[in-house]
């Protein structure tokens, strides 16, 4: 029973604190009487009573007074002008210090607003789907933009102030218009597809204290063409640049462990990139769709692949896989039409399912494993492959009695550069090159291309 008592008497001080909902010259407010503040709401039962929603001018006076009680009204509430679709302009006044989530979500007649400086932080949603939104000044006071803050507006240009310490989760995104933006140095992280989306965005310069950016940061915004990630950055999230289209040039830098899921997917002008020494994984589907990457070469610093790793490159010719590197997932260069050949490393056990399905011009493969690697179902189905090149004779006598291997010619390889310079029949070697085709000082163990003075070239194995 006193219990009960005690929840009551709670219950009844609470409300003593915070009156019902008042209407004050057109404006309804929730008025707290214990620290005499008032906070604007909506109109109607509902923030979702479209009926009763405000429109025109609108004009926050700094205090109101009801019942003979003057009060300082010190924030926007929650969704208190939300779909206000008839909404041209506001005037919020000096004493507000917070603009709640939804806000102004939704207020698709807004033009342009001035937050003045006393307000400390902007909501989740505080002006999401502000279509006409053109131009919004951010006061110094602003330590933090909420999630989807300005989601769908129609801002060409933005000044980040330096109080603000972090972008939330979809802070910009699909903002269209957006062409360039600075991040301020006291930005930490980028949150998750903080600017996805921006299709207009060309330039970005992003400070040194960013130390994260957060999946999909980027993702879609398709007029992008180089960006510089700088050294500060130590964690990047899945889909950076996923479907950035005109990405050309890009420099991360040696402090980034791991490219993540559909890192670079559909950057489809994106025609060579070099992934840092620090680097030791790549998720699944890291480089899938960009069509026009020709070659690339993965450090000995990465250990895992990701699955579809390169599927639907189809301007991939030349690819160097390291020794550190123990499987290739499935679909990992599915539809790479133009990749002819590849040598697989020695340290690699299993080839993923449908490995190399649809790479309709690959005719050879170099196994440098001496043991055929475990396969998954259709590693080789729809590709013209005629020729497996194996170390020696006793992997010969191996693939030979595996499938898928048996279906093709076996060819052991050539083993030894001198026993080739030996042979008087032979023209003289003049250059020795990966299978990247890069000029190598002496010589390298491993797969490489000789080539001889009558101007022909010969791949070899040398031990």
């Amino acid at each position: 029973m006193k219990k009960i008592f005690l929840l009551l008497v709670l219950f009844l001080g609470f409300h003593s604190a915070w009156a019902q909902k008042v209407e004050v010259d057109g404006i309804y407010y929730n008025l707290n009487s214990e620290n005499k503040t008032a906070s604007v709401t909506f109109k109607g039962d509902s923030y979702e009573d479209y009926q009763s929603e405000y429109s025109g001018a609108i004009v926050i006076p700094e205090t109101v007074t009801y019942n003979g009680i003057t009060y300082s009204v010190t924030s926007l509430g929650n969704q208190c002008f939300y779909r206000c679709e008839s909404l041209t302009s506001i005037t919020i006044p000096n004493s507000v210090t917070s603009l709640g989530n939804g806000c102004f979500k939704y207020c698709r007649s807004l033009t342009s607003i001035t937050i003045p400086n006393s307000v400390t932080s902007l909501g989740n949603d505080c002006f999401s789907g502000c279509s006409s939104l053109t131009f919004v000044t951010i006061p110094n006071s602003v330590t933090s933009l909420g999630e989807y803050c300005f989601k769908g507006c129609s801002l060409t240009s933005i000044t980040i102030p330096n109080s603000v310490t972090s972008l939330g989760n979809y802070c910009f995104r699909g903002c269209s218009s957006l062409t360039s933006i600075t991040i301020p140095n006291s930005v930490k992280s980028l949150g998750y597809g903080s600017f996805r989306g921006c299709s207009s965005l060309t330039s970005i310069t992003i400070s040194n204290s960013v130390t994260s950016l957060g999946d999909y940061c980027f993702g879609d915004c398709s007029s992008l063409s180089s960006i510089t990630i700088p050294n500060s950055v130590t964690s990047m999230g899945a889909g950076i640049f996923y479907g950035c289209r005109s990405l050309t040039s890009i420099t991360l830098p040696n402090s980034v462990k791991s490219l993540g899921e559909n890192f670079f997917a559909a950057c489809s002008s994106l025609t060579s990139f070099t992934i840092p020494n620090s680097v030791t994984s790549l998720g699944n589907d890291c480089f899938s769709y960009c069509s026009s990457l020709t070659s690339i070469t993965i450090p000995n610093s990465v250990t895992s692949l990701g699955s579809h790793c390169f599927s639907g490159c189809s301007s991939l010719t030349s690819i160097t896989i390291p020794n550190s590197v123990m499987s290739l997932g499935e679909h990992f260069f599915t539809n790479c039409s133009s990749l002819t050949s590849i040598t697989i490393p020695n340290s690699v056990t299993s080839l993923g399912e449908y490995c190399f399905y649809g790479c309709s011009s690959f005719t050879s493969i170099h196994m440098l494993p001496s043991t055929p690697p475990s396969k998954e179902y259709g590693i080789f189905d729809d590709t013209p492959l005629e020729t497996v090149y194996v170390v020696d004779e006793d992997a010969k006598t191996a693939y030979q009695a595996q499938e898928p291997w048996n279906q093709y010619a076996i060819v052991v390889m050539p083993t030894d550069i001198e026993e080739l310079k030996t042979d008087k029949t032979t023209p003289t070697i003049v250059g020795y090159y990966d299978l990247s085709g890069r000029p190598i000082n002496g010589k390298q163990r491993g797969a490489v291309i000789l080539r001889y003075s009558d101007g022909t070239t010969r791949k070899v194995l040398v031990k």
